[in-house]
């Protein structure tokens, strides 16, 4: 596949908004955060991620029983962009100012990235 190509699926699939709308994963989570905003996770893609919810996942926690999860440590956006960071092909272009960095960084660290998805 061309570079030019890659290109147009990466776009098409980032205007499809991964994560924002309900029904798309048979395993689907649904994580809210505050001012009861909400994303739709695969759990298969998080247990991939996030040596942390694969371990909660395994543990068979009563909120991941439930197919939903609440997030207090950060807000919406944030953690949007942390999975888009991970989903191939979508990552929105950032200001690459020091606090986006940050906050990436924090998220990561607190997921327990795996190594191999970020490097995707």
């Amino acid at each position: 596949m061309s570079e030019e190509s890659q290109q147009n699926v990466a776009k098409s699939v980032a205007e499809n908004n991964p994560f924002e709308q309900p029904g798309e994963y048979g395993d689907e989570i649904t994580i809210t955060f505050e001012h009861n905003e909400k994303l739709y996770v695969s759990k298969v893609f998080l247990r991939h991620i996030s040596s942390v919810f694969k371990t909660m996942f395994k543990c068979h926690c009563v909120e991941v029983n439930s197919f939903s999860l609440e997030i207090t440590d950060f807000n919406k956006d944030d953690f949007l962009e942390f999975l888009l960071c991970c989903y191939t092909g979508t990552l929105k272009r950032l200001n690459s100012t020091f606090l986006n960095i940050y906050i990436l960084t924090e998220i990561i660290k607190e997921c327990g990235l795996h190594g191999n998805a970020w490097n995707n």
